[in-house]
């Protein structure tokens, strides 16, 4: 193979080992999907045709050294120039072995990377106000405060006493010194939404006292340790919070969904445009059919 420098082995050697631990595992793995747009005028050496350019050797100085490759000496650019051959020589090798489809660890991060990529490139777009406005209206439940509801409990071992206290509550709408002692004192006094409501008192009673408004009573609710008895002290209803007050939680959620949605339109467009045989004798070709055709109907409604 010919090569177009003389080296300093001394400096070169140093600084390949140096580089070599600071970056090369992560050049393998990574570099090739970082790689700026090339620029055919600046290609420096082609390795088995393909290029290492004047833009890209810059930008792995940058990686490497966090300097420009400005303030490098000719010595430390080459040492550079050749760490990039030998990962592009051990990248084409691994191609030529399949290392990446016999790995299992190799193949997950190098898919792990497209997927990188392709969230790199959906964050780079700028996100407007009025975009954030029009997503948070379309979305109202995906920002809703549900339901909050504060009660008082009480437990009875005895019918009788269950019912007395019932129609204590009902006439006064509030718990009476005789019945005190049965108030469960473990429950949150501050208004709980449902899904606490709900460990608290069990589903069925939780679902009873969500169906009632303020100071309403529940029925006797019988369970094996006594009689249950709810009342609701005070209702907070389901709203909205104004987009101002949560903007910071609607960008949040328009990324998370914006991110998903960039992958299942590229994952449209590889299934649209691939060659998949299906073996008939092992598998229903419709369920892959009813896959191409969600993902292909998920990309043209973006």
């Amino acid at each position: 193979m010919a090569v177009a420098f003389n080296k300093t082995h001394c400096f070169a050697v140093g600084v390949r080992s140096v580089l070599a631990l600071m970056g090369l595992g992560l050049a393998l793995l990574g570099s090739h999907f970082l790689k700026p747009p090339m620029l055919n005028e600046d290609v420096l050496v082609w390795v088995n045709h393909q290029p290492i350019t004047l833009q890209y050797l810059n930008f792995s100085v940058k990686r490497l050294t966090q300097t420009s490759g400005d303030s490098l000496n000719t010595k430390s650019r080459h040492a550079i120039l050749e760490l990039l051959i030998d990962e592009e020589l051990l990248l084409q090798r691994i191609e030529s072995l399949e290392i990446q489809r016999e790995d299992p660890g190799l193949k997950k991060q190098l898919v792990h990377a497209v997927i990188d990529k392709v969230v790199t490139d959906f964050l780079k777009t700028p996100v407007e106000d009025q975009q954030l406005l029009t997503f948070y209206r379309q979305h109202q439940m995906v920002f809703e405060n549900s339901k909050r509801v504060a009660v008082t409990a009480f437990r009875f071992a005895l019918l009788t006493e269950a019912q007395q206290a019932r129609r204590s509550l009902l006439v006064s709408e509030r718990p009476l010194n005789s019945i005190h002692t049965a108030l469960l004192s473990h429950l949150p006094s501050s208004p709980l939404p449902a899904h606490m409501l709900r460990r608290y008192l069990g589903t069925t009673l939780a679902s009873m006292v969500l169906e009632l408004e303020q100071n309403d009573v529940t029925a006797l609710f019988h369970r094996p340790d006594g009689y249950y008895l709810v009342q609701v002290k005070h209702v907070i209803p389901a709203f909205v919070p104004e987009f101002e007050v949560i903007k910071k939680e609607v960008k949040a959620e328009y990324l998370r969904r914006g991110r998903d949605e960039a992958l299942d339109k590229m994952l449209a467009i590889l299934w649209v445009g691939a060659n998949i045989d299906v073996n008939q004798s092992l598998i229903d070709p419709s369920l892959l059919s009813d896959k191409a055709e969600f993902l292909l109907s998920a990309a043209i409604n973006e």
